[in-house]
């Protein structure tokens, strides 16, 4: 025989669904600021624009001369680039919880590449970075999770 379900069972039910979101809440906001931070630290290469054009311009579509093997370090040149990094606030929706890392700074629409520039795919390398770190911090949510009394 099924076992019904009191008003205190129901409401012991929903604060232990509230709490885990609270605690996914804060794993997606954590990963975020590392990830933030990881973007930053990409955002500070050191090859000034006489450096990529003494080099042959490596990231041109057309001949690049080399082709540098990490498309995805941005060279800071003083612009602001690397300090527009912002974590937008978490959302969310049903069982999703998302979370996004902009950059609001003008330039960064050149990410995506130009008729001129190559693809800059600092976002795909940083969340491969950033994967391997959520699925530990959601493990450790999780497994601290059935270790509660």
């Amino acid at each position: 025989m099924a076992q019904r379900m009191t008003t205190q069972m129901a409401a012991d039910l929903l604060r232990e669904v509230i709490a885990s979101q609270d605690r996914a809440v804060a794993v997606a906001e954590s990963v975020a600021q590392d990830a933030r931070a990881e973007f930053v630290r990409r955002s500070e290469g050191t090859l000034s624009l006489a450096d990529l054009r003494r080099m042959g311009h490596p990231f041109a579509r057309r001949r690049p001369m080399p082709a540098l093997a990490d498309r995805a370090t941005i060279n800071d040149q003083g612009g602001g680039f690397k300090d527009a990094w912002e974590v937008d606030p978490v959302v969310v929706t049903g069982e999703r919880i998302s979370v996004k890392v902009v950059n609001r700074h003008p330039h960064a629409q050149w990410m995506h590449g130009t008729t001129r520039m190559v693809r800059r795919p600092i976002v795909a390398a940083v969340r491969l970075w950033a994967l391997p770190i959520l699925r530990q911090r959601l493990r450790e949510m999780r497994e601290s999770a059935t270790r509660l009394p």
